[in-house]
């Protein structure tokens, strides 16, 4: 089985805080994971249409929602993989029908997330 390490795979990772997105990128770069990180749900599909193995997207992003970001994605990437990163599952639900799309709990717990992206990127 293939590692981050021995495997290139870039992430885009949009959440509204940013010290939350330097914590996370922080855990998936020690991963071996390239990550591209951002506040704002527009530079997140336009970064994830250049090139990208997966999206990280906050459900609470200051100008868009997670699905409308999702379904931008999906006008250049179809077949992307999205991971919806919220406190609670409901929240998620609107984007949970799309393909391609999964939930991950925000929490306390960063790692919680780098196994999330590592399942995700590896199941493929």
């Amino acid at each position: 089985m293939a590692t981050a390490a021995s495997q290139s795979f870039t992430v885009i990772l949009a959440d509204r805080n940013r010290h939350i997105r330097e914590l996370l990128s922080r855990e998936l770069i020690r991963e071996g994971f390239e990550v591209k990180g951002c506040g704002l749900g527009r530079l997140a599909a336009s970064l994830a249409a250049v090139r990208a193995d997966l999206l990280v997207v906050d459900t609470e992003l200051p100008d868009m929602d997670a699905l409308s970001v999702i379904q931008l994605v999906r006008t250049t990437r179809p077949k992307l993989p999205v991971a919806v990163y919220a406190y609670e599952e409901e929240d998620a639900a609107p984007c949970l029908k799309e393909p391609e799309v999964f939930f991950v709990h925000k929490g306390d717990d960063p790692e919680q997330l780098v196994r999330a992206v590592r399942g995700m990127l590896f199941r493929r």
